[in-house]
């Protein structure tokens, strides 16, 4: 019952945090799509060199989180890991019964 639970709580979670992203996404395509023009008539350089210049910082931003996302973390449960470890030298070192 309480997997149950547990499991709708996080379908809830997952499709809200969907829309999110969805909306987010929508809303920065709104911002460069009317930033870039904006930005091109107040500093009266070409819309296009603004757009490409903007690409390359978000290409430049991505390049940096694959990096970041690539490097190694800290370890992950190294609790449970090191019980397991205790676990797998007793089993080694348990005698069968004679």
């Amino acid at each position: 019952m309480e997997a149950k639970q547990a499991s709708a709580a996080a379908a809830v979670k997952a499709v809200a945090l969907t829309v999110m992203v969805i909306a987010i996404a929508f809303t920065w395509a709104l911002l460069l799509a009317g930033g870039i023009p904006l930005i091109a008539s107040l500093s009266g350089v070409q819309w296009p060199l603004i757009a490409l210049a903007t690409a390359a910082v978000h290409l430049l931003l991505a390049l940096v989180m694959l990096v970041r996302l690539r490097r190694q973390g800290p370890p992950v449960f190294p609790i449970t890991r090191n019980e397991f470890q205790r676990d797998r030298e007793w089993f080694r070192n348990l005698k069968p019964p004679q």
